[in-house]
């Protein structure tokens, strides 16, 4: 259940742990009053049910009159789902530095399941273990980056629907890669790109695409990733890449706390962060691991279409 929201953003919403009250004073119903405590748990941008006025001393609350239950969340400072980047004291060099310890730190712990074990062939020049889906996933990002680097529509779209739906889940991982990827194209173009350009109609390409080919809730969030609007974890990682490369701690944290997110959610976007990166940097991907990928991604891709 998600609840509150931010003023200009319909889609927001807060991850929440069940506790157990007695009801409010002159709250309804005569059941159990459930709070939503949300000191310490991650935010996102979630769809969400439409909140009633709040009983004092609550920023927004939910009746659900024929179950008898009376969600109300606590005062707590409302989370901003589009970190506030613009005055950061930004280095391309200094971000490239954190993007490199990120990506070996990435393909140290990444798990099996997922796509971010794909860190090493795409950014490292390391061969890693196969599955069936990085597999067909490999050759998809190869493209992707490729196609931002050179900022060609049909190439990113192309790759975006070799990857949408892609995986398991409500949000299967290449969704998550590509909302990692997407927001960084919307949110660190500006500030990144070897050209001084923005790219963030590259994040409105894939999200456009998304309905109807993935889940409901995937769509929503890539549409969020378009406009700039990220879950709290993946923020936060962005806030940081800002930060000095003497003082990585920052930057390591949360790397930790976005992997902590979902069972392989948080490595996939962390991938889709590192491709993104890359792709501002203007670099084109020219390992001999990869350079048949592009022919081979164009095929694939030409054969789903």
């Amino acid at each position: 259940v998600g609840g509150g929201g931010t003023v200009g953003s319909p889609l927001q919403g807060i991850q929440f742990r069940f506790d157990a009250f007695p009801p409010p004073q002159g709250g309804p119903g005569c059941g159990a009053y459930l709070g939503f405590p949300e000191r310490g748990l991650p935010k996102g941008p979630l769809p969400t049910p439409s909140a009633t006025p709040a009983p004092t001393g609550c920023c927004a609350s939910l009746m659900i009159p024929a179950c008898d239950l009376f969600i109300s969340l606590p005062p707590m400072a409302v989370w901003e789902p589009r970190p506030q980047l613009g005055l950061l004291p930004w280095k391309r060099d200094r971000v490239a530095r954190h993007a490199d310890t990120l990506a070996h730190y990435l393909a140290e712990v990444a798990q099996e399941e997922g796509l971010a074990a794909l860190v090493g062939p795409l950014l490292l020049g390391r061969a890693s273990k196969m599955t069936v889906l990085t597999q067909k996933a490999l050759p998809m990002l190869h493209l992707l980056m490729q196609a931002g680097v050179e900022r060609k529509r049909e190439d990113v779209e192309r790759a975006a629907k070799g990857l949408l739906g892609l995986g398991p889940g409500l949000t299967p991982s290449g969704d998550d890669v590509l909302a990692g990827f997407a927001a960084v194209m919307v949110l660190l173009s500006t500030q990144l790109s070897v050209d001084g350009l923005p790219h963030e109609e590259i994040g409105r390409w894939i999200a456009a695409l998304a309905p109807g080919r993935t889940t409901r809730l995937s769509a929503a969030l890539l549409g969020n990733a378009a406009q700039g609007e990220v879950a709290e974890q993946l923020g936060n990682l962005l806030l940081a890449l800002a930060s000095p490369v003497e003082v990585p701690k920052r930057v390591m944290h949360a790397a930790g706390d976005l992997l902590q997110f979902g069972a392989t959610s948080g490595g996939d976007t962390l991938l889709g962060v590192l491709l993104g990166l890359r792709v501002l940097e203007g670099t084109r991907v020219s390992h001999p691991y990869l350079a048949c990928q592009r022919a081979v991604a164009l095929r694939f891709a030409s054969g789903m279409l």
